[in-house]
This record gives structure tokens, sequence and C-alpha cells, in this order.
């Protein structure tokens, strides 16, 4: 049976966790009703987050990957609850939307100094989640780390060259006929040998090593995967000691200048620029300006975990496309848009610099980029950042 790549975990990393100068407590927290929960960051403060249905979950999301036991922190409105209404529980210990470790308890009393969960295993997790499977309602005021985060070592990075058989064996992808050129800064992408155990997914991630720090950046998904990259053909294969190697950097964003992006738990749409900046189209109106009467099919949904990830710019002005957008005008022209200036981009040259077809603006309306000042057209010696996170 041959795994899909699914970005789904991130790989094992086979360095002691160190200990941390201050408290880890959870920055995030999502319910069962995928809305992000008032309560339950931070340190205790009698703020708490609350599931009420049965099979309902809260999921505490981590700054940090690590193998650390937790403590967390109950709440009960009545200062003696029945034992045998207290709620039973199961807690999975998730690496990003992978579950490595689950174990199941009934809600053990609620000290100030946080009940204990020992975790049991090697791979590093970054999110927690607790289930309600029966008795009273959930409520938890906070969730931190006894330890601290998996580091990995400053080892330099070595080389593994891509196996000759790129088939579905290492990829699932099929091998191309041909390769497609591509500019000089197009990312090494990397991901673990297959283990052979079709039960097991931390060899399935897919990372992206960055240039400037040379740390690998997994992506949470195929969509965000698929906003960089048309398919598999030039992910390589690492042993583990090798990838162990690489440290462990933040996670790719949604590439700036392809799709919108919003939280599933609000309506609020943004367009993604450099850097994970999210900008918020404040309006149906500057969204159909900027992208037209079918601007809602290019809105994709982000997790609410995923959105600390990113960071808030200004809103979009409705007559200014952000930065990174290319737009194709009347006359058939390609145009890429970045600070006031637009610059051609020949027809032919797109795939080389690794803009795909689908991300292209059609514009009707010539006068929509009248404003921008028109620089040189970009020929294949210019890098115009396309890939840079």
């Amino acid at each position: 049976m041959t795994k899909r790549l699914v970005f789904l975990s991130l790989t094992t990393l086979l360095f002691a966790a160190p200990a941390l100068a201050a408290t880890v407590y959870s920055h995030v927290v999502v319910s069962s009703n995928a809305s992000i929960a008032s309560g339950g960051t931070g340190a205790p403060d009698d703020a708490y987050a609350e599931v009420t249905q049965d099979n309902g979950y809260l999921e505490f999301g981590f700054p940090v990957t690590t193998t650390s036991d937790i403590r967390k922190v109950y709440v009960y409105e009545d200062p003696d609850p029945v034992l045998a209404n207290r709620p039973w529980i199961k807690i999975e210990f998730m690496n990003v939307a992978s579950v490595v470790r689950t174990s199941w308890q009934r809600v053990d009393g609620t000290t100030p100094a946080g009940n204990l969960s020992t975790y049991i295993g090697d791979d590093p997790f970054d999110r927690v989640r607790f289930t309600k499977l029966s008795g009273d309602p959930l409520r938890m005021d906070s969730v931190w780390l006894v330890d601290g985060p998996v580091e990995t070592s400053p080892d330099p990075i070595v080389p593994s060259p891509m196996p000759e058989d790129t088939s579905d064996t290492h990829t699932g992808q099929p091998a191309p006929d041909t390769e497609t050129e591509h500019t000089s800064s197009y990312p090494r992408l990397v991901k673990l040998e297959d283990d052979g155990d079709p039960n097991t997914q931390h060899d399935t991630a897919v990372y992206a090593v960055d240039p400037d720090d040379g740390k690998r950046r997994p992506f949470f998904n195929e969509t965000i995967y698929f906003s960089w990259f048309t398919d598999f053909s030039r992910v390589e294969i690492l042993t583990p000691e090798t990838m162990a190697a690489i440290p462990l950097g933040k996670p790719m964003w949604m590439h700036h200048g392809t799709w919108l992006v919003k939280v599933q738990s609000t309506n609020d749409v943004h367009a993604v620029e450099r850097g994970g900046v999210l900008r918020r189209l404040d309006s149906e109106t500057t969204a159909a300006a900027l992208y037209g009467s079918n601007w809602a099919m290019r809105v994709r949904d982000l997790s609410p975990t995923d959105w600390p990830h990113y960071s808030q710019g200004e809103v979009v002005d409705p007559n200014v496309y952000p930065d990174d957008t290319i737009v194709r005008d009347a006359s058939l022209v390609t145009w890429h848009v970045r600070n006031g200036v637009r610059r051609q981009i020949p027809h032919d040259d797109l795939a080389y610099h690794g803009v795909q077809e689908a991300h292209v603006l059609s514009s009707t309306n010539a006068n929509d980029l009248s404003p921008y000042l028109i620089g040189a057209m970009y020929d294949r010696l210019d890098n115009f950042g396309w890939f840079d996170y």
C-alpha cells in the first residue's frame, strides 16, 4: 500500500527536549464548533473554555513542538462535584492534524497546580485535543507544558540527491515525461523516506527548506502546498538522519498573491502578502472590484489554529491590488503588481517563474491598471521573488 502525501504531520526529531526558562502555555483554543474560544489560553485566570455536548472537544495549540508532559486546570461551577458526574474525556496529542498518542481518563480534580498528563512517546506534538465523552460540561482554564520544545542540532544540512525513480513509490504522483525548467530561486523540497508502514504518517510530511536560515518549513495541508507548487516531482527523499540534521522552522503560509483566505469561524476575507501578512477586504464591493464578480471562488479556508502563524496588515484599498497580484489585462498581457509598479511577464515564462495559470486574475477593464507605473519586462535573468517566503 502506497501512502499519499498528506502534509499533516511533522517528522520525528531525534533530540531530547531541553528545559524551558519560562512556562509555555497554550496560545490558542478551538472548540468543536470551529470557533476560537475566548478563554483557556495563557496561565490560569478563571477564564475558561467550555464544551457541553458529548463528543464535543476543546483543542489547545502550542507555539512549539514538544514531547513534554502537560498540566491542565479544570473548572467546576459546583465546588464539590459528584464524582460520578465528572466528565470522561479522551486526550489526543496531535502533530498538526495527526494523532500521535491517545489516552482516556475521568476529570480528576481542580488543583491550581494543574493535573498531570504524562506523554509517552518520541513523536513531537503541537496541540492537545480534549473530547468530552460523557458527564458534566468540560471546562478548562489552562493547559501548559511541563518541559519544553523539541529542538534540533545546528549541524549543517547534508544534501541528498533526488532518486532517479520519481514515480508514485516516492511521491504519490506519476513522474513527468520532461522536467519543467524553473528559476534558480525554486526552493528545495524534502520529505522522509517511506518507512513501509501504511499505518504511520510521520513520513508523509513535505517541507520547503528556507534558503535564508536553512530550516525546513512544513506545509499544513494540500491547499497551501499547491498554492506554491503544481506537483511533487521536485521533492527529495531523505533518510531520518539527514532530515533530523535540518532544523525545524515555522509553517509555510498560503502563497502570497494567489488565493484569498478566511478562517472557518468568521466571514472576514483576506488577501495574503509576502511573509504571511493578511490584509482584510472590507466589503464584497471591494472584493468584486479587485478580483471580479466570481471572487468568492478564490476563497480558501484556513484552520483557526493556523491563524496565529499569520500577521495582520492594513485593510486593502479598493483601488489598489495587494502586492504580488498577477493580473492579465484585456489585451492578454500578464502583469506582476508590486509597490505601485506593474511589470510584464512573458506568457511563455509564467511556468519558469513558478506562476500558475489558476492564480492569474483576468481583467477586462484595462483602466484597472492605468494608475500603475510600467516597469521593465521580466526576462529569465530576473527574479521577482515569487518563491520568497
